[in-house]
């Protein structure tokens, strides 16, 4: 599957990717023709004058008045936009069929690059699909347009198989995982796109360029974070059986997305963190670590203290 649409309701993928490529071609068509009669229509009418002055009267068959004048400008501001839209559209979809990639897949390797570049001792990475832009098209592109294969096993390149880019991508969850820290909200997070009454002007100026949702925190909220930013960071928030048997204590919104980072700070002691684990288990944690922490140096200076002590009674005896 390569996205879901919701203009045709219904899932773009293997079984109908031709026909909703067609249908963004003629869509596009449909849409420049009918911003071309408009943008005549709309020339027409505003020399209609200048066309009854000069005897051109089969010309001048188009007579605005307020309310049509307003609604041409805005049936060709919306063809010319559809226009747009649907052209860029078109082209992401081309560009996927070209290299055969769905948009999950083009992350994927995305992230398989980026792995590399750090890592140079991981072996190189071959993305198994993609079988020339010859071959790409013609599994999309056919006379009939019918599906291709049973859509479950795929024609893959040499040395693939069809477990390579799953292998691939239980690597990076795996590294994801890994790298993973636990924060403890200090601050309310409102969850919104914006939030430039309560979080400042840096925080707004600098949001993650994704339709990733924003999730709303409360101070004592853990929150195990997967990816960075300067003032952003991601992650899910952990919730206690509690919260996940009792609904009056499910909060609205999602559990998992984006929240501004001065609103929580790391916890201490990141490794120790699970999905059963509640706020006050977090800072007992933390405070019997403290405890034991302070015993260790009393028992170093005590310690010290006694082998001062017997040095100083060794020299008297001296």
């Amino acid at each position: 599957m390569d996205h879901h649409c919701p203009w045709i309701n219904h899932c773009v993928g293997w079984a109908n990717h031709a026909y909703f490529s067609f249908f963004l071609f003629f869509s596009i068509i449909g849409s420049i023709h009918g911003a071309i009669i408009l943008m005549c229509s709309f020339y027409r009418g505003i020399h209609r004058y200048w066309y009854l002055t000069h005897g051109l009267y089969d010309l001048a068959n188009v007579q605005f008045t307020m309310f049509t004048f307003v609604l041409c400008i805005i049936a060709m501001g919306l063809a010319i936009g559809v226009s747009i839209a649907l052209t860029m559209l078109l082209y992401f979809q081309l560009k996927s069929i070209l290299t055969n990639q769905t948009g999950i897949e083009l992350w994927i390797m995305e992230k398989a690059l980026y792995r590399r570049k750090f890592n140079p001792e991981i072996p190189e990475f071959k993305y198994p699909y993609d079988l020339g832009v010859r071959r790409n098209i013609q599994q999309v592109f056919q006379k009939s347009c019918l599906m291709k294969g049973d859509g479950v096993e795929w024609p893959v390149i040499d040395g693939c198989n069809q477990y390579t880019l799953t292998r691939e991508q239980l690597a990076q969850k795996f590294e994801k995982r890994a790298r993973t820290k636990s924060f403890k909200c200090i601050r309310p997070a409102t969850g919104r796109i914006l939030p430039l009454f309560s979080q400042g002007c840096r925080v707004c100026m600098s949001p993650p360029c994704t339709d990733e949702p924003r999730i709303r925190l409360l101070p004592g909220d853990v929150i195990k974070v997967t990816r960075f930013r300067k003032h952003w960071l991601f992650g899910e928030r952990v919730l206690e059986d509690v919260k996940l048997n009792a609904k009056k204590m499910k909060r609205k919104g999602p559990i998992r997305g984006w929240f501004p980072r001065r609103c929580a700070i790391e916890l201490i002691t990141p490794d120790h963190v699970s999905d059963s684990d509640s706020v006050e288990d977090l800072d007992n944690l933390k405070i019997s670590k403290k405890l034991v922490n302070d015993l260790n140096a009393k028992n170093h200076n005590a310690n010290n203290g006694k082998i001062k002590e017997q040095q100083k009674n060794g020299k008297k005896r001296n």
